[in-house]
């Protein structure tokens, strides 16, 4: 889990109202903050810089564990020609428009070394400059002036920014919605060209990040309700749509064809709960520890009450496209957020890329409602100025923390993957981990199972969803080696055996099914990576355990109650 440097300020925008200040809004407002907003792209991606250049490989450290599991499988895939986690079982848990990406800076680079990840810093400041460009396009088909738009796109500039260095498919994924959003937005007739064109984006869009499929679904849903089209129309556009998205469907073909089923293993691996529930640590992360700072918990809110507030003041005829579309960002995140909320994993930081057009719109139509009519204009820019500068004062921090400050030690999950692999070096053969285990599968370089099923087959799914026993499926997988890790709790033990569950409760829940086994060895390995404990340090302290499994001993537990050593 990743802290960041955050915007906590739930202070909306800046405009001027009279005609002389609103032409030098016009004139300064708009250069000054792209120029700010490049710039705090460049701060944030500047620390991969900052530790190539100095010979150090810290940085990797600054990146999600998940990540990891990209690379793994497009190192595999060129080095292999397998999609391939483990080096032998086909997966597809991942979304393949950014694993697409992963792929060509593999091959371009010709391995996972520091060239590899300076372009991945590359590609994620590319990323984050089209994002601020989108942005604020998207603010003014929303009805703001350049100004106002320009200082809306800017206020979200360090939190996207932040997001999209995480080495996850929001990098691709938030730019592609936002796209998809201002082409609906733009309006037009209803044709089969404009069909097909935006069949296409929401194609790429869904490949970025599958769950943007919702959005999809409500923009259709929302087209049929509100454009009221006659049967040829929908025919006409049906066809244009669905032959411009044809991606999509050749995507769930292939999964089907290869997994019996159209979602990848990852979703599935994600949806086994045991019982309904609502998530509230879920929410509650969602609302205050993004990214994008607590303001989250209010901006949103706001935002939806001020496009309610906006449709209830025109008339039908005065609805226009992009009001309906705004609405559409600020309720899919709702949407989004609510669905997680009902299931049992905890809150990863990548899962936060809704908020950024979400904030777009929220600010956008806050401003349209309160703002211009009601601040003095003075207020405006003095406010203005403050985000303004306090997004750079942000950037610099973040640089100065990720860059100068930050050392190895500064992500424990790192340090630990690193006396992993010096430890486990001279040892060859299969290895198995569940939880935060991408990154010490990059360490290690050797093949890994995953035991939470995110990046294996369907047959480790079926093993999760029937809670079968842990020792019957390493066996299954041919596995030599268990390596658990463990953040928060000690494992439990009794007798000099050990309760092992994968998925672990510590990041899926205790609502997820779980594969359980109770192994009766000493691990040949067994050591306590602490914390850095700064500020921005990342993970707390890790203990890390491997067991040797040729000759372990595993206690079985029959429904009868009776045990057995095997």
């Amino acid at each position: 889990m990743k802290r960041y440097v955050d915007q906590s300020s739930t202070i909306l925008i800046a405009g001027y109202s009279s005609v002389g200040m609103a032409g030098q809004l016009a004139r300064y407002a708009s250069p000054i903050c792209r120029a700010v907003a490049y710039l705090v792209s460049f701060l944030v991606t500047a620390p991969f810089f900052y530790h190539v250049a100095n010979g150090s490989n810290s940085y990797v450290g600054l990146l999600e564990d998940d990540h990891f599991y990209y690379t793994v499988i497009a190192n595999n895939l060129v080095a292999l020609g397998k999609l391939s986690y483990d080096g032998a079982i086909v997966t597809n848990g991942f979304h393949p428009l950014w694993l697409g990406v992963v792929v060509v800076l593999r091959l371009l680079c010709g391995g996972l070394g520091d060239s590899f990840y300076v372009a991945l810093a590359f590609v994620a400041l590319a990323s984050m400059i089209l994002t601020y460009e989108l942005s604020l396009r998207f603010a003014r088909l929303l009805g703001t002036s350049v100004g106002a738009a320009s200082v809306i796109a800017v206020i979200g500039s360090l939190g996207t920014a932040q997001l999209l260095t995480t080495g996850m498919e929001c990098t691709v994924a938030v730019p592609a919605f936002l796209w998809l959003l201002i082409e609906i937005a733009r309006g037009g007739p209803t044709s089969f060209r404009r069909a097909l064109k935006l069949g296409f984006i929401a194609s790429l869009a869904v490949l970025a990040r599958l769950d943007i499929a919702i959005a999809v679904a409500m923009m259709l849903g929302g087209f049929m309700i509100l454009a009221r089209p006659s049967l040829a129309e929908v025919l006409r556009v049906g066809a244009g749509f669905c032959l411009g998205g044809f991606l999509v469907p050749a995507y769930a073909l292939f999964n089907f064809a290869i997994f019996s089923s159209v979602l990848p293993v990852s979703a599935l691996a994600k949806s086994l709960q045991t019982a309904f529930g609502l998530n509230i640590l879920y929410a509650r992360n969602v609302a205050l520890s993004t990214v994008y700072g607590p303001m989250v918990a209010v901006v949103l809110p706001i935002g939806l009450v001020a496009f309610i507030t906006l449709l209830l003041r025109r008339s039908r005829m005065e609805r226009s496209i992009a009001l309906w579309t705004g609405g559409l960002a600020i309720v899919f995140a709702f949407t989004f957020f609510g669905l997680n909320a009902l299931k049992s994993w905890i809150f990863f930081g990548w899962y936060a890329y809704p908020i950024a057009a979400a904030v777009i719109a929220s600010l956008a139509f806050a401003w349209m409602v309160w703002g211009e009519p009601i601040v003095p204009t003075r207020a405006r820019i003095l406010v203005a100025t403050l985000m303004v500068t306090g997004t750079l004062a942000s950037g610099i921090r973040y640089f100065i923390e990720h860059g100068p400050l930050w050392s190895t030690n500064d992500n424990s999950l790192f340090a630990a993957s690193l006396q992993l692999a010096d430890l486990m070096r001279a040892r060859d053969g299969r290895f198995a981990m569940g939880a935060i285990g991408g990154i010490m599968t990059y360490a290690l370089n050797k093949p890994v199972v995953q035991l939470e099923g995110l990046v294996e087959d369907r047959r480790m799914i079926e093993h999760i969803r029937n809670q079968d026993d842990l020792g019957d499926v390493l066996r299954e997988y041919n596995v030599d080696y268990l390596i658990v890790s463990v953040a928060h709790r000690h494992l439990d033990q009794h007798d000099g055996c050990y309760v092992i569950n994968q998925p672990t409760a510590e990041w899926a829940g205790l609502r997820t099914s779980q594969m359980t086994g109770t192994i009766c060895a000493e691990p040949i390995v067994s050591f306590k990576t602490e914390s850095a404990g700064n500020s921005w340090s990342v993970f707390p302290s890790i203990e890390t355990m491997v067991w040797e499994l040729r000759s372990a001993k595993w206690l079985s537990h029959p429904l009868n109650g009776a045990s057995s050593i095997r």
